[in-house]
């Protein structure tokens, strides 16, 4: 138990640093050209998700028994082939849509870093190699944040400082990836069996799709605002990332143990639900703190950022059934759980955000789209696992 606290504890420590880079940097940039930024950086990331394969999530089963003992060269390789094609994919968006370069840029490069680093976090956490799986998480945060507070200190442009210091971690971590030579075939298998991780992974982030969905329909206010608030709070999810990459490499490699199994699964239930329950208790607290250090700008957000902080808490529960459900080898079904939710819970966000503005219903939306992945999940997984 105590390394267990130990773990969770310095990814907390992590997502405190990330936190602190992003309210850093919305008062250095301000609220609108935070908010544009904010929803370049979601693209970026959904198009990270639906070019990484699966990867991050499959490379966390490397110690399972019915893993192939080339999947972690071959995920290696994917992930450098799925770098390559994010930064042209963006480079064309941006070109299509005349987006600002230097905001473009960052935002890309911001989002690569978090997709290279999250996959060496995984793979070392799938090996079993926890500290360094730690190591990772800490300096992909402190890069950010010390971009983010020498800007500030030097009065220098926010934006280069974050693209400067994204470019060097990406390119560590391109490097500590190091893909090996891998037989195309070997490679194909690889890809085809991630399918199921894959779909999960896209679907995962279909919350990436709110911010430029309500941009279109919106207010660019509440657009910004949501986007604003939804990013500021993405840190705390952190946690519950970090149970996955905690528990699921022990759960896969007692997937045929049955007492074993449940035995972990319990210990993950205890974590997910003591900080999700947290959340939801502490979120009107957490969202005038949040409000509070932003500014007055801000504060009409306030009934947004208690449904989102609410609904992180609710998203904490429904992944300890997912991870479950990774761990068996049963991916689609959280892909089909979390992508007919969300997608269900799009159009009433788009319809909520131009009528209603940035009110309770606007924050009641998360809300409800986590409750049905919950209940689902939860009915899933007792019924797969038996």
């Amino acid at each position: 138990m105590r390394d267990l606290v130990y773990r969770v504890g310095v990814r907390i420590v992590a997502a405190l640093m990330q936190a602190t880079s992003l309210v850093l940097l919305a008062r250095l940039l301000g609220a609108n050209t935070f908010g544009l930024f904010t929803v370049w950086y979601s693209v970026a990331l959904l198009v990270c998700a639906t070019l990484g394969f699966g990867a991050s999530a499959r490379v966390l089963r490397l110690s399972a028994p019915d893993e192939p003992i080339y999947l972690r060269a071959s995920l290696a390789t994917t992930r450098l082939i799925s770098v390559a094609i994010v930064l042209a994919v963006m480079a064309a968006i941006g070109s299509i849509l005349g987006a600002p370069a230097l905001l473009l840029a960052s935002a890309t490069i911001l989002a690569v870093g978090e997709f290279t680093s999250e996959f060496m976090q995984a793979l070392y956490a799938g090996a079993s190699r926890q500290t360094a799986s730690l190591g990772i998480i800490a300096l992909s945060r402190l890069t950010t944040l010390s971009a983010v507070v020498a800007a500030g200190a030097t009065l220098a442009a926010p934006l280069i400082a974050v693209l400067i210091a994204s470019s060097a971690l990406s390119l560590l971590m391109l490097t500590l990836i190091g893909a090996k030579a891998v037989g195309t075939r070997r490679l194909a298998y690889v890809m085809q069996t991630s399918r199921g991780f894959w779909f999960a992974s896209m679907v995962g982030n279909l919350r990436n799709v709110e911010p430029p969905l309500l941009a279109s329909v919106a207010t660019p206010a509440v657009a910004g605002g949501f986007a604003t608030v939804s990013r500021l709070t993405n840190p705390l999810l952190i946690v519950t990332s970090s149970m996955q990459a905690v528990f699921l490499p022990p759960l896969s490699a007692a997937a045929e143990n049955v007492l074993e199994f449940r035995r972990q699964f319990r210990k993950l239930m205890l974590v997910g639900s003591a900080y999700g329950l947290t959340l939801m208790t502490l979120s009107p607290l957490g969202a005038w703190l949040l409000i509070t250090t932003l500014g007055p700008d801000y504060e009409f957000l306030l009934p947004v950022a208690i449904g989102v902080i609410a609904a992180t808490g609710f998203s904490s529960i429904s992944n300890v059934y997912q991870i479950g459900l990774y761990a068996l080898g049963k991916p689609s079904p959280v892909g089909w759980i979390v992508g007919l939710t969300s997608l269900a819970g799009l159009p009433v966000l788009a319809i909520v955000g131009s009528v209603a503005e940035a009110s309770f219903w606007l924050g009641a939306v998360p809300i409800g789209v986590q409750v049905a992945q919950l209940v689902a999940s939860r009915a899933v997984f007792k019924r797969l696992e038996g």
